[in-house]
């Protein structure tokens, strides 16, 4: 809810991305086999919040905005 509605796009992507990453990370380094959701729910919150009218217009996701 804090990135609003057009960049919700953007977001659920970017934490499906940024939990698998940090999965692998966590697999390879510290031999952790679960990841809950809070460093990669705040990378994508922090990416989008940053990025999130630059991905929308790169991506011609344009037609979303209300």
């Amino acid at each position: 809810m804090i990135v609003g509605w057009p960049n919700f796009i953007i977001f659920i992507p970017l934490v499906f991305v940024s939990v698998v990453l940090v999965s692998i990370f966590r697999g390879l380094y510290f031999k952790e086999a679960y990841t809950t959701l809070g460093v990669p729910m705040l990378l994508g919150a922090l990416t989008t919040m940053i990025f999130g009218s630059y991905l929308i217009e790169l991506l011609q996701l344009t037609v979303f905005k209300i």
